[in-house]
This record gives C-alpha cells, sequence and structure tokens, in this order.
C-alpha cells in the first residue's frame, strides 16, 4: 500500500529499499519526491544527493524529474548494516529544499552456508568436502577463520588445502591432503 503526503515543502515520497530491510550485494536504491527536483531540460546528470556509511561509491541515474536511482559500483559491504542519508536542504526545481535529513538503513545478507555434504553417503575418500555459501568469499580470510576437527580434535589447515571449485564460484573444496580416512 502506497500513501503519499501533500506538504508545502518537499518531501521523499518512496525510498527502496525500504528501513530495515535486507537487500541482494548489487541492490540498486531508488528515491521518489513528492514533487520536482529538476527541471525537464536540465543537465542529464544526477548530482551524488545520498551519504552511504560505510561510504559505497556509485553512479546516479536519473528515473525522472521526481526520482532517481544509485546503483553501487562494486556492490555493497558483504554482512553490513548500510544507513543511507538525504542532506537536509537538497534543492528542488521549484526553489524549495528538503527540510530535515531523511535518514534510512537496511541491511545486506550475512554469510551464510548454503549447503555442506557433511555425512554424504557415498563421498569418496579421495574427493574435496564442498561447502557453498551465498556469495563469494576470500579464501585466505576462510582459512584464518575455518576450523576443522576429527574425532572432536582440532587439526591443523596445514594438512588441508582450500581452493574455489571449477565453474561455482561460490563453493569451496576442501581436501585433506593424502585423502581422507575412514575411521
Amino acid at each position: 500500500r502506497q500513501s503519499f503526503i501533500a506538504g508545502d515543502y518537499p518531501v521523499v515520497a518512496l525510498s527502496k529499499p525500504g528501513n530495515d530491510q535486507t537487500v541482494s550485494l548489487d541492490q540498486t536504491i531508488t528515491v521518489l519526491f513528492d514533487e520536482p527536483i529538476r527541471q525537464l531540460t536540465s543537465s542529464l546528470d544526477a548530482p551524488n544527493y545520498l551519504v552511504f556509511t560505510p561510504e559505497v561509491k556509485g553512479k546516479y541515474n536519473w528515473l525522472s524529474t521526481s526520482g532517481f536511482e544509485f546503483v553501487p559500483e562494486q556492490g555493497w559491504p558483504k554482512g553490513a548494516r548500510v544507513q543511507a542519508m538525504l542532506k537536509a536542504g537538497t534543492e528542488f526545481a521549484d526553489g524549495g529544499s528538503l527540510r530535515e535529513d531523511y535518514v534510512w538503513h537496511f541491511r545486506t545478507e550475512s554469510l551464510q552456508v548454503n549447503a555442506l555434504n557433511d555425512g554424504v553417503i557415498g563421498m569418496r575418500l579421495d574427493s574435496p568436502a564442498r561447502v557453498a555459501f551465498n556469495y563469494e568469499v576470500d579464501l585466505e580470510v576462510l582459512a584464518r577463520a575455518l576450523r576443522v576437527t576429527v574425532d572432536g580434535r582440532e587439526e591443523s589447515l596445514q594438512s588441508y588445502t582450500l581452493k574455489r571449485a571449477e565453474k561455482e564460484p561460490l563453493t569451496i573444496e576442501i581436501m585433506r591432503q593424502g585423502g581422507y580416512e575412514l575411521g
């Protein structure tokens, strides 16, 4: 359900994603106003209207005289809470301006294991264990965070090889040097 406010000063009519929503890493931000922010005949270059914390670089595109979108250049930070702010004083086509900061927050997905072949029946002892994540992970960071336990005791990762699965950038293969053992 949409609602609009009629007033004597410009306001944000819609911001997408909405406050406290979880978004994908490549989510486009859309902001629409209740009145034109630019003249129809003005420049096609959209200024940097939003301030993001943490800082994210990207490109602004006009959607109409009353709205724009922001496309993040390299995506949003992984597993983060992002604050978006449109500053008070932002000028509109009729000379009016935003009376107060417009602030909202959204989150990006936290890292999740989407698939794990732990306990797979029929796994060959010379095959790697495969772990699929919801987004690409840095192998060095994963190696520092990963713990392998065998029979209740932690093993050194120096005995294992971690590599990205061929043609599956979200899947990591973990192979014990010399293969796995029965037991």
